[in-house]
């Protein structure tokens, strides 16, 4: 769980926030009340989503702003909620996991006709144009951030064990692990995820080995067979297992990612998988990177390395009746500035190709290995997942349970590849 916002007083004046937001589009000159429901809070991103409304509103004195930020474990399900209801909502976070839930609702505008218009949108990273318009080739929400994973390594706890180069491939990651690892000292090498969004962690280690994924969807092949039929896969996990038992804290089977940077931070697990926006947490730990680094995630057999991009951003709901100040709003805030801005204080990627050419920020230090990955797509190519898929929704429950029985040994890795391989089918 990202940096959880306890957000109380939004939550107890919610009633009073929403009373104006569903007035209709209002005539050249009147006043107009927008309310916009954050879902993924944290306290600094909604400090600063406060000073862009504020600036906002300092430019456009016909328009407020009401910023709704549930608790981040909360979010999702109240805004669930809220739209079900039909509350006045004009401007929305959405996520690539949900858009086509979303959609499928009905919950969500058309926004073609103000992307195809908007100047910034020719210098969006072309992966995130894509993210965007997943479901039916069209825009349902305009991505204001990026997730995606690269290697963190506490550089001063490995030179004191005596590696003085990075793992390039899981294999040598894996071989470090181990090798590092010393139960009786609490030393281990990895900082494994045990439970929530396992496979998150799992597939980009273990489908690495594979070499014909289908970049439209990672769990196929290019010949339209199920991913987890190849026999890398069942390697992968049997990979997994191993660095579990010779190479990660025995608790790590419950490491969800508090307790992974907590590992990562406290030395015990220098090797760590992770988004950026573990980047200002560490920070705040008061981790310098004389500590640790960041590096381009390693390589499977063939080369390369499937990685996922988890983008959100705004969109406008169907029913909202102030479309265009919702719009005014959105292009108000995701200029390339104002969007870079905003990320380095969520720690996540900026979403503009011009960020990574004029800000040295998200192109060096601890971001360089983000930048890298994104240079080299050959080496470092963006899948997607099949979020429209009706099984989707299930899957990373079910994943993780069965990850938990391996790595308890009461599944065979035979049987869970051949489960999972059937629920795909």
């Amino acid at each position: 769980m990202k940096k959880l916002l306890s957000c109380v007083v939004a939550l107890m004046l919610l009633s009073s926030l929403v009373m104006g937001a569903g007035q209709s589009d209002a005539k050249p000159g009147s006043k107009v009340s927008l309310t916009f429901v954050d879902v993924m809070g944290s306290s600094a991103r909604t400090q600063s989503l406060w000073e862009m409304i504020a600036d906002f509103e300092k430019e456009n004195p016909n328009i407020t702003i009401s910023l709704i930020s549930p608790p981040y474990e909360q979010a999702e399900q109240k805004l669930m909620l809220m739209l079900n209801a039909k509350e006045p909502i004009d401007i929305v976070e959405v996520r690539a996991v949900n858009v086509k839930q979303f959609v499928n609702n009905g919950f969500l505008t058309n926004l073609e006709p103000w992307v195809q218009k908007w100047s910034d949108a020719k210098t969006l990273l072309p992966s995130l144009v894509g993210f965007m318009r997943a479901i039916d080739n069209t825009a349902y929400y305009v991505p204001s951030s990026t997730l995606s994973k690269a290697m963190f390594v506490r550089t001063d706890i490995t030179k004191k064990l005596g590696i003085s180069s990075q793992p390039k491939t899981v294999q040598e990651l894996k071989d470090v692990c181990i090798r590092i690892t010393n139960a009786s000292a609490n030393q281990f090498g990895f900082a494994i995820r045990g439970k929530n969004q396992v496979s998150a962690f799992f597939d980009p280690f273990v489908f690495c080995n594979v070499p014909n994924i289908d970049p439209n969807n990672i769990y196929r092949l290019s010949d339209g067979q199920v991913a987890f039929t190849h026999p890398a896969v069942l390697q992968g996990l049997k990979d997994w297992v191993d660095l579990y038992e010779r190479g990660a804290p025995p608790d790590s089977i419950n490491w969800g990612w508090n307790e992974q940077i907590q590992g990562f931070a406290s030395g015990i697990t220098p090797y760590l998988y992770q988004d950026p926006d573990t980047i200002p947490l560490l920070a705040e730990m008061q981790l310098t990177t004389d500590q640790y680094a960041t590096f381009p995630m390693p390589v499977g057999s063939t080369g390369k390395v499937y990685l996922n991009m988890g983008p959100g951003g705004p969109g406008i709901p169907s029913y909202s009746k102030n479309k265009e100040a919702a719009w005014k709003f959105i292009a108000f805030s995701l200029t390339p500035e104002r969007n870079a801005k905003m990320n380095k204080v969520y720690g996540a990627l900026p979403v503009h190709s011009v960020s990574y050419e004029k800000d040295p920020y998200f192109g060096e230090g601890v971001y360089k290995a983000y930048a890298t990955q994104f240079s080299d797509p050959a080496r470092y190519p963006v899948v997607q997942y099949p979020w429209d898929s009706p099984k989707s929704p299930g899957w990373r429950q079910i994943h993780d349970a069965d990850m938990q029985a391996v790595l308890l040994h009461k599944m065979s890795p035979e049987d869970a590849v051949a489960k999972w391989a059937a629920y795909w089918k």
